[in-house]
């Protein structure tokens, strides 16, 4: 299970997951106006609804996932669940940025939300598995922490970045920071 050690359990993980949330969270301020200018796919929709579709079902499906993805990550190890995350967020992140229409980018959030809910399962059970009573709180402090960077930056960089390198491309980098935080 490796040290007790709180500095080091936050190193080994922090720069891994705070990649893969900030790749998401670069396309919050953007993702309802990209969405809007996709074909609907023949789903007579309104506009509103059109817009708020990407947010609302990667939430969901981080809602529905995460309480099943707890004992799934302790059978098959906190590092491959991880991997597996990192990897499905890569993939998701990458498609996005290609989709022609909105149910394909729909297709591609319900996995990024999926990778998003196993990524943060992984990271938080592994802070669980490698702090004590005298570290936990510290680990989870730090946790928390990674995510409310994430959520304050990545919005306003991806918007930035929108508008000098386009909605696909800010989705690519997304997919980028996706791939660092794999490997």
């Amino acid at each position: 299970r490796g040290t007790n050690d709180a500095a080091f359990v936050m190193g080994a993980m922090r720069t891994p997951f705070f990649l893969l949330l900030l790749a998401d969270d670069l396309s919050r301020a953007f993702l309802p106006v990209f969405a809007a200018g996709l074909p609907a796919g023949g789903l007579a929709l309104s506009p509103n609804l059109v817009a708020s579709l990407p947010v609302v079902v990667f939430m969901v499906v981080v809602a529905l996932s995460q309480p099943v993805l707890g004992g799934w990550s302790e059978r098959v190890g906190r590092r491959k669940s991880f991997l597996a995350g990192a990897g499905v967020a890569l993939v998701a992140h990458a498609l996005s940025a290609q989709s022609s229409s909105l149910p394909e980018l729909l297709a591609w959030r319900v996995a990024g939300g999926a990778a998003w809910a196993i990524a943060f399962v992984a990271a938080q059970g592994y802070i669980l598995d490698h702090t004590d009573s005298r570290t936990r709180t510290a680990g989870l402090a730090a946790f928390v922490g990674i995510i409310m960077v994430s959520l304050i930056c990545g919005p306003s960089i991806g918007g930035i970045l929108a508008d000098g390198f386009g909605h696909r491309g800010t989705l690519a980098l997304g997919a980028a920071l996706a791939a660092l935080g794999f490997f």
